[in-house]
């Protein structure tokens, strides 16, 4: 980082001491509003939602807001932990990573759409990417997700994505 700095004292047979300093721009000051906003995010009626995801830190923080907001949360690590729990359990939605081990997203997703059962093929699918790649929008709908949001997102823009096909499904 420019403009920090790193010292050194070092004695043979005793050790080293290390110092450092560091400069950062200001932040901006947070608008109160906004931080207010996402404690003001409707409250949902205790849906179920799976949550496919292999990034414990990433299922941390969207299981932290999806709970927060009369949510209840599954979580599969890979695809194919998200297709066994399907067999097992109804979902309201399935918020639906895209890059995982054994079984990525797309994969899981066309097995979804291809189940026997209807409810698998009105499913809502959100898929969950740090992909910012152009078609990524085609991809998505090819596979048979119904959205996507970007990560890192904000609480609003999952609230509002997960709200906006919830509203559907119980309509």
């Amino acid at each position: 980082m420019q403009n920090s700095q790193i010292y050194l004292e070092s004695e043979v047979g005793k050790g080293s001491k290390f110092y450092f300093t560091l400069s950062f721009k200001l932040g901006q000051e947070i608008d109160k509003n906004k931080k207010a906003i996402s404690h003001e995010l409707g409250i949902f009626n205790k849906e179920k939602i799976l949550l496919v995801e292999d990034n414990l830190a990433n299922q941390l923080v969207a299981k932290r807001f999806l709970t927060k907001w009369g949510l209840q949360v599954s979580i599969a690590e890979d695809g194919e932990i998200a297709l066994k729990m399907l067999q097992y359990e109804d979902f309201d939605l399935v918020l639906m990573d895209i890059q995982m081990p054994n079984m990525n997203g797309y994969e899981a997703t066309k097995v979804i759409r291809k189940m026997k059962q209807e409810k698998y093929r009105k499913l809502p699918i959100i898929a969950l990417t740090a992909s910012v790649n152009s078609g990524i929008d085609g991809k998505i709908l090819e596979a048979g997700m119904n959205d996507y949001v970007l990560k890192p997102f904000t609480p609003e823009e999952l609230h509002n994505k997960i709200a906006s096909f919830l509203s559907r499904k119980n309509n």
